[in-house]
Formats: structure tokens, sequence, C-alpha cells
């Protein structure tokens, strides 16, 4: 086999043995190289692979944990807006007085659900948001005067007749 050298106007002879045997060793240089590469890198990426694995695993495993959390939030969320709808009906239903009243025509004491009679004050109390400080009006004032200076006036006088 003849290989021309470009730098040189001649032909180079070579024997067919050693061309052969270069292209061998290149052959088997390459092959060697090729193999010894894909060995490196598959055994780096199994490596790369089992981390990458692990790592999904867990982050699997968080992510599962955090839907369950969310879950349970927005439960709790749903339970705590039923809760303060409830508390916010049952207040409503503390300030107002509802239905029928049964009270007395003379004395003017409730009856209350399990039969006793009230001061009306004191259910209006325990039923409402409601606390009562006791006046006199000008109407029962003027009335009340009336009769406390009549009976004064009526003491004074069994006084009198009694020491004179």
């Amino acid at each position: 086999m003849l290989i021309r050298w470009w730098p040189q106007e001649g032909w180079v002879h070579l024997p067919r043995a050693r061309v052969t045997t270069a292209a061998m060793l290149a052959g088997a240089f390459l092959l060697l190289w090729t193999l010894g590469t894909f060995l490196f890198y598959r055994f780096m990426l199994k490596a790369k692979a089992r981390e990458l694995l692990a790592a999904l695993a867990e982050l699997r495993l968080k992510s599962n944990a955090l839907q369950s959390e969310i879950a349970d939030r927005h439960q709790v969320e749903k339970d705590k807006e039923r809760l303060i709808q409830e508390l916010r009906e049952a207040l409503e239903n503390v300030r107002k007085l509802r239905g029928l009243l049964p009270i007395c025509a003379y004395c003017k004491k409730i009856r209350d659900d399990q039969g006793y009679w009230n001061q009306l004050e004191s259910y209006i109390s325990q039923h409402a948001e409601v606390t009562f400080t006791h006046s006199v009006c000008p109407e029962c004032a003027k009335k009340i005067y009336a009769e406390l200076k009549a009976f004064k006036d009526v003491e004074q006088q069994k006084k009198k007749a009694a020491s004179g």
C-alpha cells in the first residue's frame, strides 16, 4: 500500500501488516476508550439517578404531607366558618326575645320554660344582654312622695295625740 505524503513529492511504501496492526490498535483503543467512557458515565449516571430518585421520593412524601395538611386546614377553616355562623345565630337569639312571653298581669313576673315565676328584671337579664338600673319616673315620684308625706303627717298626728 502506498501512502502519499503531501510535503514530499514522492510515494512512501508502508507494509500492509504494519498498517493493519496500526488500524487494529487504533480501533481497539477507540473501542476501549468508548467502552470506558460509556461505563464511567453509566456508573456516574446510575449514582446520580439514585440520588435523584431518593430526592424525588422525599419530595413526594413531603408533597403528600403538605397536601394532607392543606386538606386538614381547609376542613378546619370550614368548621371554623360554620361555628362562627352558628355562634352569630345563637347570639342573635340571645339578644332578642321572641315569641309569647307569659307574664302575670298583676305583679309582672314572667314564667320561664321550667314553669317558675321570675322577676321581670332577672328573666330579661338571663335571656338578653341587658343590665337593669332602677330609678323612679317623675309621675311615680309625685305619687310616692305624696303618699310618703301623707304617711309622715299621720305619724306626726299620732305622736301629738299620744303625747298630748
